[in-house]
């Protein structure tokens, strides 16, 4: 009798071929070990989330963010609601108007809400609300601050335009085009005390050169071969820049930027899965904790969230489990608010926090958070195999809550993961069973198995590795 280590620490790899790979991690993420050598040798349960503040009320949040006194706003249909003081209310006499996201920026006086065709200023110090109107010139699509001015790009155009110092007014020669590509400018960054201005097919960088007449110019030799159409997925991730991009020669590749170049950081499977979506409303947000950096990318129109780990390179996705399936994240932006972490959500009037008690909690509904784990044993070969037995290697007696004795799920396909076998349910060790030892027996035999874990309870699942006695 052998025994294979089954390769089940690892990332997500579903390629749409299921026959090159069919390996989900669902709500489940790897851990490295940080020893004399670095290894991926756990797998860890993502945290769940719960509400902390709001109402519930279903509306579509169009952006947040935190400014640099502590206060959080967060834009929900046309309200604009602030987060101060352990409260979230209404600002009722500010109307944001239009239906597409807003983007924020901030300066040492102002704050400033782009929606659409319109600019909607706060003045940080004397706490008052105005509107750019007309004097804003062009419209614009995205706005970001350097050297104490807002710039924007002017929408349809390859050009940027820029206000006065440490104000909102903007003088009708205030501005510069872009020229290394013809491409219209679709989106601005501020990275590294540079400006970024992305193009649809290219990225350019730009610095602040410190005269009056001519603030911004282009560095010379910096220009990128990679744009941007899908501006809300540009983050600052770590000491990087990272987004969707866009060339001309294709798009659905998650790139991030080293130094003035990019690397590629998806892999083909999330490529292929990526290129049959429609990513019209496709954004992204950047959270840490723990030591992992996490881009997590939403994609709306497939009801998908998928996260990079900057800690290890690999990719899980995050969901939460409704009607028997699994949909996207709820999460769409995130800000610290008194050195916690806040998330607003997509669609309802509500900012959620981090949990670590197994279920999800939206607006008073508890749902179990599915964690899932699926992954080849063996796979094509020429003759049967008899898989005789199954040992999970985890973290035994973990429930939480009222759950005493969490359950693990498996099952099994012989067809690349088309159809599944029924589920054999195993404990994982009730409080004070830490000797416990999961495992399953009599599996039958197969030329080209995969295994399916799962486990719904209030648990914290952490698996170091399995085992499988075949003959």
């Amino acid at each position: 009798m052998a025994v294979i280590n089954l390769p089940i620490v690892g990332g997500a790899y579903k390629d749409p071929n299921t026959v090159i790979g069919c390996q989900s991690c669902i709500n489940l993420y790897p851990e490295v070990t940080q020893g004399s050598e670095k290894t991926v040798s756990a797998l860890i349960s993502t945290p769940a989330i719960k509400t902390l503040y709001g109402s519930g009320f279903e509306s579509r949040c169009r952006g947040m963010t935190a400014l640099s006194d502590g206060s959080v706003y967060a834009i929900y249909g046309h309200k604009v609601y602030k987060l101060e003081d352990d409260r979230f209310l209404p600002i009722p006499e500010v109307f944001i108007g239009g239906n597409k996201s807003v983007i924020i920026a901030e300066n040492n006086n102002y704050a400033c809400f782009i929606s659409e065709n319109t600019i909607y200023t706060l003045d940080t110090i004397s706490d008052k609300w105005g509107e750019y109107g007309e004097e804003l010139l062009y419209p614009a699509d995205d706005i970001v601050t350097l050297s104490q001015r807002f710039i924007f790009n002017r929408r349809g155009t390859g050009q940027i335009f820029w206000t006065d110092v440490l104000s909102t007014k903007i003088d009708a020669l205030s501005f510069a085009t872009a020229e290394a590509n013809p491409d219209n400018v679709t989106a601005l960054k501020t990275h590294d005390k540079q400006l970024w201005v992305f193009g649809e097919e290219s990225t350019e960088i730009w610095y602040s050169t410190g005269d009056s007449d001519l603030p911004f110019a282009p560095m010379q030799g910096t220009s990128i071969n990679a744009g941007c159409v899908q501006t809300k997925t540009i983050q600052e991730f770590g000491g990087s820049l990272a987004w969707l991009s866009n060339t001309t020669n294709g798009t659905s590749q998650i790139v991030m930027t080293q130094g003035y170049q990019v690397q590629r950081i998806s892999n083909h499977a999330l490529e292929k899965e990526l290129s049959g979506y429609d990513l019209t409303d496709a954004s992204a947000y950047v959270y840490q904790e723990n030591g992992h950096s996490f881009y997590a990318l939403n994609i709306p129109n497939a009801n998908k969230t998928w996260v990079f780990d900057g800690a290890t390179g690999l990719w899980h996705e995050r969901a939460i489990f409704k009607k028997g399936r699994f949909e996207r994240h709820p999460a769409e932006y995130h800000a610290m608010y008194k050195g916690r972490h806040i998330f607003a959500h997509y669609n309802k009037v509500l900012l959620m926090g981090l949990s670590h008690n197994g279920s999800d909690e939206i607006a008073g509904e508890v749902l179990p958070q599915v964690r899932e784990r699926t992954t080849h044993a063996v796979s094509r070969t020429k003759g049967m195999i008899r898989h005789n037995r199954l040992t999970l290697i985890a973290q035994q007696a973990t429930g939480m809550d009222n759950t005493t004795d969490p359950q693990v799920m498996l099952s099994w396909s012989d067809d690349d993961g088309v159809s599944w076998s029924d589920t054999r349910w195993r404990s994982l060790g009730k409080r004070g069973e830490h000797k416990k030892r999961t495992f399953w027996a009599r599996l039958g035999a197969s030329r080209n198995r995969a295994y399916r874990i799962r486990m719904t309870d209030a648990a914290n699942l952490v698996i170091t590795g399995a085992e499988l006695e075949v003959s």
